[in-house]
């Protein structure tokens, strides 16, 4: 497993990568679960061997600004303001 320094605080630690991405999934299912109706981006399920699959969708934007010629992308937010702290540094 790979090891991964989180910031202070931050919503997301575990030590490992697998461990942060483990968070994270749990983190999305759970902010989906809060918001209800729908939310339904994504799927979280457990196989009896304790296995986590999921599956996700993230609708996404391009935006052309004519000032300087760049397309952007970004992800659409669907989600209501969920408390998330990145930590520090």
């Amino acid at each position: 497993m790979a090891t991964i320094t989180a910031g202070t605080g931050a919503t997301i630690n575990a030590i490992t990568i697998e461990g942060q991405l483990f968070q994270l999934l749990h983190f999305i299912n759970n902010a989906e679960s809060i918001a209800g109706g729908e939310s339904n981006d994504f799927s979280l399920k457990k196989d009896e061997d304790g296995l986590l699959t999921s599956t996700f969708t993230l609708s996404g934007q391009y935006l052309y600004t004519p000032a300087t010629g760049i397309y952007t992308s970004s992800a659409i937010p669907y989600l209501a303001s969920t408390p998330f702290t990145a930590g520090n540094p």
